[in-house]
């Protein structure tokens, strides 16, 4: 009974949690799950203490105890280890999706707690293959410490969903790739083939363009080359601030500009050419004879809408009990669900646009159902996603509406670009012109979708890393 590990009882605000193992307990305190100042107390103990002065004492008498005598030299083979190193990293498999990786001792816990399941797939470095969580743990009971991972799953200081180096990685990939994505829609001309010629709209800046033009047309460059080069020589909260500085100062001249743009429905002020009345081209972006206000509604609730619920989305896959990223995520999706019924000045309700495009083109409609449609379904999946739900649910699901969300604008253009194709092929006229528009045509397209979606991104990104950062500072 001697070796047994004592229990912990803890108090926080006159409310009882635990016992823990005195190992979970050190576990839960290094993680902040548990906090220093919150009172602890054991079997054997004269009283109650702070969790920290706890610990210390029982390090200090530890160090006071004369080491134990020397084993008596053996010849038999040690012992294998019963495991690798807490701190190693395990990654994560259930039903075809990656999550983690975790730390070993990490893991263990969030499989007592039924975060995690035994059927999940589990590897890490050293192992020959996949194996079921539960094989890695065939000591520990699934599910055994639940109510200690539901008492404790609202608190914002849970673990995060992976270890500081990779999330760091991911943090800095995604900004190299909405900084490339920024480029090369500024960057990636326009071709018009009949008669030929080599375009690039937003460098013509002659002609008595005006200030705020030019920094429309200009600006996204600035910012892509700024995160491009910040992503891995800077850290946060530098590379974030500095990002979402200069993205939200560039969206309010975009905003105030008329040739301001919404992944891909703007028209970004230049010379138009039509066919079939059915799409304008401009020099910068190509837009559709539906104005944005049929797919997006006022552009001002759907922008807030889609920033804050990336932004809570994706501060909620990373850190997925966080309170202030589950709150932002849900006005969120509250403003994505009000974009579709708050109609554009000189537009219809969008939801009720919707059916009425089948009237007069059978794609617009099938384009704007696949664009309302997914974003209301993101939303919907963002306000089912409550607190009480495992952190691996919360991280996956967040990571769902965050697919939905930017899926279902990419869906809604290609749906209506294909439907304009469908259109110019049906009249005469000769093959080789049109062919050659609607090359024109795609190729507006990936730079309108790269160019705004690399620029309408970074706030998102850059808010959400800052709200990370500090509910870790706040630990």
């Amino acid at each position: 009974m001697a070796d047994e590990p004592r229990k912990i009882h803890i108090t926080r605000k006159g409310q009882q949690f635990g016992p823990y193992p005195e190992d979970i307990a050190k576990q839960y305190l290094s993680e902040g799950t548990l906090q220093g100042t919150d009172l602890a107390w054991h079997a054997g103990a004269d009283g109650w203490k702070p969790l920290e002065e706890l610990f210390a004492e029982e390090q200090e008498t530890k160090a006071a105890e004369p080491p134990p005598p020397p084993a008596a030299p053996t010849t038999e083979a040690p012992a294998a280890a019963a495991g690798p190193s807490p701190d190693t990293a395990v990654h994560i498999t259930r039903e075809g999706e990656k999550h983690g990786p975790y730390k070993y001792e990490t893991a263990k816990i969030h499989l007592e707690g039924g975060q995690l399941l035994p059927t999940d797939s589990a590897w890490y470095e050293g192992m020959d293959g996949w194996k079921p969580l539960g094989e890695l743990y065939p000591q520990v009971v699934p599910g055994s410490t639940g109510q200690i991972a539901a008492t404790f799953v609202p608190q914002p200081a849970v673990a995060g969903t992976y270890s500081a180096y990779d999330e760091e990685t991911q943090k800095s990939t995604q900004f190299m790739t909405l900084g490339i994505l920024g480029i090369v829609g500024v960057v990636l001309p326009m071709v018009i083939f009949s008669p030929f010629k080599i375009d690039f709209p937003n460098f013509d800046l002659g002609g008595g363009k005006s200030a705020e033009y030019i920094i429309a047309m200009i600006g996204p460059l600035i910012v892509g080359i700024t995160l491009a080069a910040m992503a891995k020589t800077a850290k946060d909260p530098v590379r974030c601030s500095v990002a979402l500085g200069f993205s939200l100062v560039l969206m309010i001249i975009l905003f105030s500009n008329s040739g301001a743009s919404a992944f891909g429905s703007g028209t970004g002020g230049s010379s138009m050419v039509s066919i079939g009345g059915n799409l304008i081209m401009t020099g910068a972006r190509p837009t559709f004879s539906s104005p944005s206000g049929m797919l997006h509604g006022q552009p001002i609730i759907f922008f807030i809408g889609l920033t804050a619920m990336l932004m809570g989305c994706y501060a909620r896959h990373y850190r997925p009990s966080n309170l202030p990223a589950y709150i932002i995520a849900v006005v969120g999706g509250g403003f994505l669900v009000l974009s579709c019924l708050v109609p554009a000045k000189g537009q219809g309700v969008p939801l009720i646009d919707a059916f009425k495009a089948f009237k007069g083109s059978v794609m617009m409609g099938l384009a704007m159902i696949a664009g309302l449609g997914l974003k209301i379904a993101a939303s919907i999946v963002c306000f089912v996603t409550t607190r009480t739900k495992s952190s691996h649910e919360v991280a996956t699901k967040s990571d769902l509406s965050i697919k939905l969300l930017i899926g279902g604008i990419i869906l809604a253009n290609v749906i209506m670009l294909l439907g304009t194709f469908i259109d110019i092929f049906k009249g005469g006229g000769d093959f080789g012109p049109k062919l050659s528009f609607c090359v024109t045509m795609l190729i507006g397209l990936i730079k309108s979708l790269t160019g705004d979606g690399g620029l309408y991104l970074v706030p998102a990104l850059a808010g959400s890393c800052l709200l990370i950062g500090s509910a870790a500072k706040a630990r």
